[in-house]
Parts: C-alpha cells; structure tokens; sequence
C-alpha cells in the first residue's frame, strides 16, 4: 500500500511527538481479566520485589510472582464463590490467605514459591467460625498468624460476629486451635516479636468499646480481654498500627445527635504497650463523609494521615476532595488539615489517597485518583521537608485518553530505593468495568520532567472557547437537520459507552428543532456551562386515536460541555430522571 506524502509526514511527526516524551516505566502486572471491585493486593518482600494477588473472572485467585509468572490457587474441580484476601511474604516466597464459600464456608493458606512448585493449600478454618472475608495475615519469627472475623455467634452472649485467631507454626503445618477472641466485625492488630495484640470494636457488657486482647507466643495464650475505651458507633475506617514504640488506634466513628450524628475521625495512643491510652480528635473535619483513610508513618516519629471525603451533609452535590494530617512529633500534635488541590478545582471529585515516604529522609509522594480532566487520572506531589511545602501536581499519566484510578481499600503508594512504584487500575475503556492493574516506577525528576515534556506539546488552541462554539455549533444544527449520527458522535463518551447507537437514534422523540442562539458560555477548566435559546415545535402525530402537537416555542435550557483530552463533548443529561453517565 502507497502511503501519501501526508499521511507520511503526520506519521514522522507524531513519531517525532512520542519520542520526545520522557515516557516512565510502566508494566501491566495481571494476565487475566480483573472486573472493577474484584480484591486484589501487591506487597513488597524484603528484596523490595512485588507480588500481586488477585481475583479474576468467576472468582479465580491468581498470585504473580517477582518474576511474572502466574499460579492460579483455590479448587478447580468443583463450584467455588472465592472471596477475600490477604498476604504476608516469607522470605523468597508469599503465603495467600483466602475464603470459599462453596461447599461450606472455609479459608485457605497457601505457601507460593518465588520458583518452582508450590505446597498444596491448607485448610484454615471453617464451621467452628463460620468465616466472612475481612482477613489478616501476619508473620512474626517464622510462625503466621492469622486473623478473621466469622458470624458462628455466640449464644451465651447474644453476640454474632467474633473475631477468630490462629497460629501456625514454622513448619507450615502444625495449627494452633480456632480461638474466638472479641466480639467484632474489624479485624486490627499489631504483632511484634513480643505479643500479637489484637484490637475490635465490639459490645462488651452491651456498651460499644475498644477492646484488645493480647497473645503472648512464648506461651502460645491469650490474656483476658480488656476494655481501651467507650467507643461510639463506627464506619468500616478503622485501624491499628505502630510509629517508633508508640501504639496508635485511628478510626471514624459517628458523634453528635442520634437523629442527625455526624462522621469525626479520632483516635487513641499508648506509649506502654497498651495499659494506658490518651484520646485524640481531628475537629476540623466533624461532618466530612469520609471514603478513604490512610495512616503512613517512617518510624522515626514523622506521621502522615491521607483522607478523601466529600461535605454531602451540607451540600449535596459536594464532590470529594483530598485531605493530608502532618505529625512530627509522633502523635502528639497535629497540623491543620492541608488540601493539595486548589479551590478551582474542587468542582471535581479527587479520592483514594495514598503517602509513601521516600528517601533521604524527609521526601515524600502524595497520590491521588482525581477526575479534573473528565476521566480519572493519579496525580502526584512531592515533598523533601516531610510535607510542609509540596511540589506542584503533575500526572502520572498524560495520554489524552487516560483512565487512570487507584484503590480505596489497597495501599498503592511505595518507595523503592531513591525510586517511587504507583499501582493503578487502567481502566480499559470508558464504560468503567474492565480494568488492567499497571505498576509505574519512576524518581521524581523522571515524572517532573514528563510534565515539562507535556507543557510544551500542549494544544490549546483544541481547549479554546472558539472551538466550542464550532462544537456547540455543529450539535444543535445537527439537531436542526435531524442528523442523530453527529449529535451522537458528539455526547459524552461515558454515554456512548452505555448506549448503543441504534438504540439512541430509535429513542429520539417526535421534536422539531428549528434554530438555536448561544445566549452565554461559563467556563470551569475543562468544564463549560453553556445557556442555548431555541425554537423547537412537535409536529401532529397520533397516538391511540388522539392527534397531539405543540406549535412552535421559544426555550432556554443550560447543558453541559466537556473538554475530554483531545475535544468538547456534550454531557448528555435525562433531566427527567436525573441520569448521566460522567463521574466526574
């Protein structure tokens, strides 16, 4: 095939465009489909190399090695419902801890081997707790421990949910029996080489409470359960971890009037190893509707508190925003709430943080998941003074076309040396179902500069207001002249990832546009507010005997437009049932 002189010359300049683009090292970890909401979890061993975890179609459990092979667990002859997750490496290898409905409720703990075969798996658990999926697994000097809750109940309590513990010993066989060790619903702990001490929030004597309960591994018992504290009621936010010998429970509870009570994140630490606690709160945020917490800490007394919300309560289209916390004094104080982002981009939802420290000492990257261009992409802020000043917020990804989400329930931010990995969910396209789970690695001058890279391609002139107005234009004569295919071509994509074009130009009704005025354009970034006047009349028709028919009339409606990456699209909207298909 002969290429013309045109097609050539466009080819060798975009060639020319990708070239020049200081592209990062990213790989696609998953060989097999991941739906969204599908469990997965990546760790790092002790060599800094990562292991992935995850569910695929019909609940298959994959676990990807260092090396990117591939080993499916769990039953393969038999009907399974898999669900649930948690690793621990051990060594050169990862012990996977999981649930199977099916043919009775179980868990499984697998040892998988860096290389070569791996042991079959063991059952863990079963009837005597009837296990749910919030699990937890940890592994201090060569045993593992495991911890779960399960709804077995207990009748001489009334108390249903419990969590469960086991241990099992360096030879990877030898179990410790199922013991039921507080009433709960949120498996917490803090295991060390000295005590497993395992944290709930239950009922104890009918009062909701933080208790513990400690495990000592030299005499393989637990003491008495203890009350920390009355607790109010909770949300699923809610954990325990540990910064430079100092013991901290963190979670979001709700204060204030029983009919009207408000979310407040708040805490307690211990620095005796549980016998005494003091309590703390974060005021400034009472009332925020937290989706995402995230506690990371250096172990030398610096603490960062990541937290996504949105103030729904008090403006039901509030959209969330992302929030960071600084201790530098391991706990005892707290900074104001810092917002990465500026006022002007609020009006977009951002979420899902997640911190990781870097080095030297006092570097870090904050990330997030925010949708200021349509779609959602990670964006990215450094720090080298342990978060008091950040660096301006740069893309991972900046291809038009990005899908670029991170993970509410995961963490997804690391350190690697002087180097930083980011797992994100790409989704595949913009019907938001399918994803592929990507792992970036970079330094922060390989990032900064794919951002300088992209200032100087940018297009602007495809972003500016006279561009709208061509695509503003061509909508609503397409509308005039009944041309459904450019009218579609022109909606959202979100929408036309839902619905088919044979079904939308089969829905169009019976009116008649018959010419249209842009009255006033209102711009928000890559969001634009437009007023359009119009003529529209619905010709007679008749339906079941009775003729109808509007004369023709004067309108004004506002729509929305959307700058998507490489053009303006039309948000398509049913006012009538206050639908749209954009997440933004």
């Amino acid at each position: 095939m002969k290429l013309s002189p045109y097609v050539m010359l466009f080819g060798i300049s975009l060639l020319v465009v990708f070239k020049s683009a200081a592209a990062l090292e990213s790989q696609v970890l998953n060989q097999h489909t991941v739906e969204l909401g599908m469990p997965w979890t990546y760790v790092l061993n002790d060599a800094q190399q990562g292991w992935l975890a995850y569910y695929g179609l019909e609940n298959a459990l994959y676990v990807r090695r260092p090396d990117g092979s591939e080993l499916e667990l769990g039953a393969k002859d038999r009907p399974r419902a898999q669900s649930g997750l948690a690793v621990v490496p051990t060594g050169q290898d990862l012990a996977v801890f999981w649930r199977d409905k099916l043919p009775e409720k179980a868990l499984f703990l697998q040892s998988v081997s860096g290389s070569g075969a791996s042991d079959p798996s063991l059952v863990v658990g079963g009837a005597e707790s009837e296990p749910l999926t919030r699990l937890r697994i940890a592994k201090s000097d060569d045993v593992t421990y495991l911890l779960w809750y399960g709804e077995k109940g207990n009748p001489a309590k009334q108390e249903r949910y419990h969590l469960y513990f086991r241990s099992v010993d360096r030879d990877g066989k030898t179990l410790s029996p199922v013991e039921q060790v507080l009433p709960g619903y949120y498996p917490n702990w803090i295991v060390d080489q000295k005590a497993v001490t395992v944290f709930s929030w239950g009922r104890l004597e009918g009062q909701l409470s933080m208790l513990m309960r400690v495990y000592d591994p030299a005499q393989k018992t637990f003491g008495s359960p203890i009350k920390i504290a009355d607790a109010p009621p909770l949300t699923s936010l809610f954990e325990a971890f540990e910064s430079a010998g100092r013991w901290f429970l963190l979670w979001v509870g709700y204060r204030g009037d029983a009919d009207a009570p408000e979310q407040l994140l708040e805490g307690l630490y211990s620095d005796d190893r549980g016998k005494t606690w003091k309590s703390f709160s974060f005021e400034k945020l009472r009332g925020l509707d937290f989706s995402r917490m995230e506690a990371t800490s250096d172990g030398k007394g610096h603490i960062l508190i990541a937290i996504s919300g949105s103030w729904r309560k008090k403006e039901p289209k509030a959209k969330d925003d992302v929030y960071l916390f600084r201790s530098m004094d391991n706990g005892l104080t707290w900074s104001e709430p810092m917002q990465p982002r500026p006022e002007e981009l609020r009006v977009y939802q951002a979420r899902d943080p997640s911190v990781a420290f870097g080095n030297p000492a006092g570097n870090l990257m904050l990330i997030w998941e925010d949708w200021r261009n349509l779609r959602p992409n990670v964006y990215v802020q450094f720090s080298s003074d342990y978060g008091a000043t950040w660096s301006e917020a740069v893309s991972l990804d900046p291809s038009p076309a990005t899908r670029l989400g991170l993970d509410f329930t995961n963490k997804t931010a690391w350190a690697v040396g002087d180097r930083y990995q980011v797992i994100a969910k790409r989704y595949q396209d913009d019907g938001m179902k399918k994803v592929d789970l990507v792992r970036y690695a970079f330094s922060r001058t390989e990032l900064q500069e794919q951002a300088a890279d992209l200032a100087k391609r940018s297009m602007p002139e495809r972003q500016s207001e006279s561009r709208l107005r061509e695509q503003i234009e061509r909508y609503w004569n397409a509308m005039i002249a009944n041309d459904f295919a450019t009218t579609y071509a022109l909606s959202d994509p979100f929408f036309r990832a839902k619905q088919p074009y044979n079904i939308y130009e089969s829905s169009r009704g019976a009116i008649r546009y018959h010419s249209h005025e842009i009255v006033s354009i209102e711009r928000q970034g890559n969001l634009a507010k437009v007023k359009i006047k119009f003529d529209a009349s619905v010709p007679e028709f008749e339906v079941r005997g009775h003729k109808i028919s509007q004369p023709r009339k004067t309108f004004e409606n506002t729509e929305t437009w959307l700058f998507l990456g490489d053009d303006w699209y039309r948000e398509y909207y049913d006012q009538t049932n206050e639908i749209r298909f954009t997440r933004y």
